[in-house]
């Protein structure tokens, strides 16, 4: 596929996927004898995959580097999983750390909406 058809097939624009492209955030794209870009299905995918990543708040950064271990192939398998483990560990402890944070809010909220919020305004 061409990029305007990906582009329509993922609710995308060219630009995002040019930008994704130049930022390292997608494998290079195989060209043909022409220089136009075609966009075979692991094309699609890793558009797929990013686009979802993105969307999931995840970094550039992490999108760079689990492109450039995956270009490395099967050698670079073992990497791969630790950088992912790593990655998840890391996003596990900051969404325990946000439910805390929503926890605390949810307790606060109903202690405004009780007797007890004049506490909190007057010390007392």
């Amino acid at each position: 596929m061409l990029i305007t058809q990906v582009a329509r097939k993922y609710g995308l624009t060219t630009d995002q996927i040019r930008h994704w492209e130049q930022a390292g955030l997608l494998p290079p794209v195989k060209r043909d004898e022409q220089g136009i870009k075609h966009y075979d299905q692991s094309a699609q995918l890793w558009i797929e995959y990013v686009d979802m990543a993105l969307n999931a708040h995840m970094t550039k950064e992490f999108l760079q580097e689990y492109v450039k271990l995956a270009q490395l192939g099967k050698a670079a398998k073992p990497a791969r999983k630790q950088f992912l483990e790593s990655s998840l560990a890391k996003i596990t402890a900051s969404c325990r750390e946000l439910a805390k944070k929503a926890k605390f809010l949810e307790q606060t909220l109903q202690q405004t909406e009780g007797d007890r919020d004049d506490e909190y305004r007057t010390g007392q």
